[in-house]
């Protein structure tokens, strides 16, 4: 504290309103993967969800891009699974953006749209693999046998 700070009073912190911290702990102290679901399909996010639960894994989950740039700006992810085509930010974009910002992570792109001339794109320009939603429980043993 220095003498400006005198008289100031600081807004007290809800611990609820930011659980990263907790998150982060509970994947470090069960040795967890921590993952990020990138998907603007609930349905798809759901059951991607409940089989990453049945991993052990440490999953958290979201139905727009955007807020998963603002999450991953706090917290950092074993790996990343992210939907190609949602709108107002496609997949190849924040794929960009974690490119950037957390190089080391792994990233994996779902797409439903294996035709789809974007998916061509993001295996040429992101070198990332590319599965075909739905994921299953067999694609996801798979995935994390060799991501994590």
């Amino acid at each position: 504290m220095n003498l400006n700070d005198i008289g100031k009073t600081e807004k007290p912190v809800d611990p609820r309103s930011d659980t990263s911290f907790l998150r982060e702990a509970l994947a470090r102290l069960t040795g967890a993967p921590k993952i990020l679901v990138v998907e603007d399909s609930q349905d798809d996010l759901d059951l991607t969800l409940r089989l990453l639960e049945k991993f052990q894994c440490s999953a958290r989950g979201v139905t727009d891009s955007h807020q998963a740039l603002g999450i991953l700006q706090t917290e950092k992810f074993d790996l990343i699974f992210c939907d190609a085509i949602m709108p107002r930010l496609s997949g190849m974009a924040v794929l960009n953006h974690v490119k950037h910002l957390l190089p080391e992570t792994k990233f994996i792109m779902v797409t439903g749209h294996t035709n789809s001339p974007m998916v061509a794109e993001v295996i040429r320009n992101g070198g990332i693999t590319v599965w075909e939603k739905p994921l299953s429980q067999f694609h996801l043993e798979g995935i994390l046998k060799v991501k994590i």
